[in-house]
This record gives structure tokens, C-alpha cells and sequence, in this order.
């Protein structure tokens, strides 16, 4: 059962990495293993844009901008 869900889960995750990478919106979708995708936006008032429009939505967005590698 746990199984079958983290198969579930890893293939929806590579359906919307790939689904996003096709948005003329969105520079980059970094490769991801964890249960979140790094997406770079190609300016400011995109990513604003997808801010907005999916907070709306209910879904989780976290801005990382002004946050640095450790």
C-alpha cells in the first residue's frame, strides 16, 4: 500500500515538473527527489503572478528570493 502511494506521488510530482517547464512563465524547474520543485520564474511579476494565482487555488507556494545556500 505505501508503496503503490509513493509511486503515485513520484509520478504526479515528474507530470507537473513537466507541465511546468512547458509555461513560457518559468525559466527552470530544478530535477527534484523530495516532495517539493524548485522553480525559477523568468521575472519579478511572474512569479508574482503564480503567487497569487495559486494561493487562491489553496495550494502551498513558499517565495525562497531572499534566501541563500547554507
Amino acid at each position: 500500500m505505501v508503496a503503490r502511494r509513493v509511486a503515485v506521488i513520484q509520478a504526479e510530482r515528474e507530470r507537473l515538473a513537466h507541465e511546468l517547464s512547458a509555461c513560457r512563465s518559468i525559466a527552470r524547474v530544478w530535477p527534484s527527489a523530495a516532495n517539493f520543485l524548485l522553480v525559477d520564474f523568468v521575472d519579478a511579476a511572474s512569479a508574482a503572478d503564480a503567487l497569487s494565482r495559486t494561493c487562491a487555488a489553496g495550494l502551498l507556494i513558499r517565495d525562497v528570493r531572499g534566501k541563500t545556500g547554507s
